[in-house]
């Protein structure tokens, strides 16, 4: 038996999150899966699922921009290389042998990322933040901070699907924040407790 090696060699900025995956085998049958980066203990990692199969990535090494590991993948060595085409789409090619084929995938839908928020005031004025959304085992972690980098607390964190809310810290008062993503963007409101309110608007 010839032991399966799956290797992805991918760009580390900003692949956190799930793709869903298309490839056509050596016959042209069209072959779907989804790969999951994650974020663990500081360390990437990643799993595969296809076939009803779900392997999770061995040996992880990061070198420059890109991404490298294997999978056991049944009997047959396949080289994969991908690479993301801006925030949501990726692409690449698989190998085996004399065999080869395209792969062409887009980001699944998820809150995962770093996303460019902007809230506007009553009188029109608006202000900007940085909301990121890591991945952390099998849970996302916001965190929000200006954009000079400042971290702004936060608390009361309730992430279901997709949408999130929580408490921002403010010095002045508790601002409640309600988002929901909508395509390649969150919207929503914010509402302080006098109750003055806005939109939210976030692009990654």
């Amino acid at each position: 038996m010839i032991t399966s090696v799956l290797f992805l060699f991918v760009s580390v900025a900003d692949i956190l999150g799930t793709w869903q995956l298309k490839s056509k085998d050596a016959d042209g049958k069209t072959i779907q899966s989804a790969i999951t980066f994650r974020k663990d203990a500081g360390q990437l990692k990643a799993v595969i699922k296809a076939d009803g199969k779900s392997i999770e990535a061995n040996r992880i090494k990061q070198e420059a921009d890109k991404a490298i590991f294997e999978i056991q993948w049944e009997d047959d060595l396949i080289a994969i290389e991908l690479t993301p085409n801006g925030q949501d789409k990726i692409s690449g090619l698989w190998r085996s042998g004399d065999d080869s084929g395209p792969i062409e995938g887009t980001r699944a839908a998820s809150l995962a990322g770093l996303w460019k928020l902007t809230a506007t005031r009553p009188n029109g004025s608006t202000t900007k933040v940085d909301l990121d959304v890591k991945a952390e085992g099998e849970k996302l972690v916001p965190s929000l901070r200006t954009p000079e980098g400042m971290q702004i607390p936060l608390d009361k964190i309730a992430i279901a699907d997709s949408t999130m809310s929580f408490d921002i810290l403010a010095p002045q008062a508790t601002i409640k924040v309600q988002l929901k993503l909508e395509g390649s963007a969150v919207k929503g409101t914010w509402t302080t407790p006098d109750g003055n309110s806005g939109p939210l608007e976030g692009v990654r």
